[in-house]
């Protein structure tokens, strides 16, 4: 069982269902802003990104895309420029100065409410458009740890699991403070919590098997096919 949620959720693996629905977000980011694969030039900040996750849509080397991480890749990549900051914070940049910030699976890892919602509101005001996407709270099978219910249990008994067992992409952590340490690494958002976060922009739902799996937060309106419910 374990290996196969591994398999399903594995992002790398090009067969995965993560893999499958990370090229659905990208027929559906190039849905909900056409300009991407025109011939105009734009100004891009991915928030929590790498170069290497953009490898699978690539018409963005049309753009200048900068990626704003905790640490760097060194790429070497010419339309690509990686800085060092925080999510929360990104006072270095104007108001209105992208054409779009884009942020996938990053806004759960950042911390408590409170820093949330200030990564929340530092997209907004340096992006023109925004595009945001995170997991669903509500979705039985926590993606990052690929345990059922993960994130319903207690804190105490997530961090005695981890403390006992590899789960998803995290290793065996023996010391409780280290097990606690991955434990608060991930807070997964409710559709309400991105309401209150986001009041001005619409909630997308990527569904599986009828389920929301996370949601697509955007200024945009779906003009194609339903990628999204």
């Amino acid at each position: 069982m374990k290996q196969l949620l591994i398999r399903i959720l594995d992002s790398k693996n090009p067969n995965s269902i993560a893999s499958r629905f990370r090229n659905g977000r990208f027929r559906l980011f190039s849905d909900l802003f056409p300009e991407v694969i025109s011939g105009q030039s734009l100004k891009i900040l991915d928030v929590g990104g790498t170069p290497e996750f953009w490898s699978a849509f690539p018409t963005i080397k049309k753009h200048h895309t900068t990626i704003l991480n905790l640490s760097t890749s060194n790429s070497g990549q010419p339309h690509f420029t990686e800085i060092i900051g925080d999510a929360c914070d990104l006072s270095r940049f104007r108001d209105h100065e992208f054409d779009i910030v884009f942020s996938n699976s990053v806004i759960e890892h950042v911390g408590k409410p409170e820093r949330q919602a200030m990564m929340a509101s530092e997209m907004v005001r340096v992006g023109k458009s925004l595009w945001l996407q995170t997991p669903n709270f509500w979705f039985p099978i926590e993606p990052h740890f690929a345990f059922p219910g993960f994130q319903w249990l207690p804190r105490s008994v997530r961090a005695r699991l981890i403390q006992s067992f590899d789960l998803g992409q995290f290793k065996r952590a023996p010391r409780r403070e280290a097990a606690l340490a991955k434990v608060d690494g991930v807070s997964l958002l409710t559709k309400g919590n991105l309401r209150t976060f986001f009041p001005k922009h619409r909630i997308l739902e990527e569904t599986f098997l009828g389920l929301a799996k996370s949601f697509i937060v955007t200024d945009r309106r779906p003009g194609g096919p339903g990628l999204l419910s």
